[in-house]
């Protein structure tokens, strides 16, 4: 609560307006990328729209759940279906850039594994951070005087990359060929349900 200082003339309103402040719920909802999520518009107004807290699942190793609301939301079923077909040209693309097997096995495990389960294991493993370094590295080369700007949180010069420069260039070309091809059909997939559209 912000500490107000009174002259004595306000009413209850002028004290609400001069102390109030947005809950964690609405912080969260009126994040840029949440304004125009349907799913966390309906939690928001569904929940303590003014006291409410945002709930998270408590960290459980394994396959992590979503209920069914976000499953039709989030489109699910379309990411379920083409997985394989993306996981292969992801793949084949990256192995045909040099990238050797054992580099992008360690990858794709490391963000299935880790990236998922919790900001400790995203921010501080040892095996998340070779991929930051490896990030690092690459904005180095390619953009030196620009490098770090949008980092928020950066990492010891000392952590070794699982990438050469060369090789995070693959993934990241792998990764943007991906989304141009595949974005056009995930809008589709969505139609009116699209959030952007609601």
């Amino acid at each position: 609560m912000k500490e107000v200082i009174l002259s004595g003339d306000e009413d209850d309103y002028d004290v609400f307006l001069q102390s109030w402040e947005p809950s964690e719920s609405l912080r969260h909802a009126t994040l840029p990328r949440n304004l125009n999520d349907p799913l966390i518009r309906d939690r928001f107004m569904n929940g303590g729209i003014y006291t409410g807290s945002v709930i998270r699942s408590e960290y459980a190793s394994g396959t992590k759940a979503m209920d069914v609301q976000e499953i039709v939301a989030r489109g699910h079923d379309f990411f379920r279906s083409k997985h394989k077909e993306w996981a292969a040209a992801f793949g084949d693309y990256v192995l045909g850039r040099g990238v050797p097997n054992e580099k992008l096995d360690a990858f794709v495990t490391r963000f299935s594994n880790l990236w998922v389960d919790g900001t400790a294991r995203r921010q501080a493993s040892s095996e998340m951070l070779a991929i930051k370094a490896s990030i690092r590295d690459f904005d180095l080369l390619c953009c030196p005087d620009t490098a770090g700007c949008f980092v928020e949180e950066t990492i010891n010069d000392c952590i070794q990359p699982l990438f050469t420069p060369k090789e995070m260039a693959a993934v990241f070309e792998a990764n943007n060929g991906l989304i141009d091809a595949l974005i056009p059909d995930y809008i589709d997939f969505l139609g009116a349900e699209a959030p952007w559209l609601s």
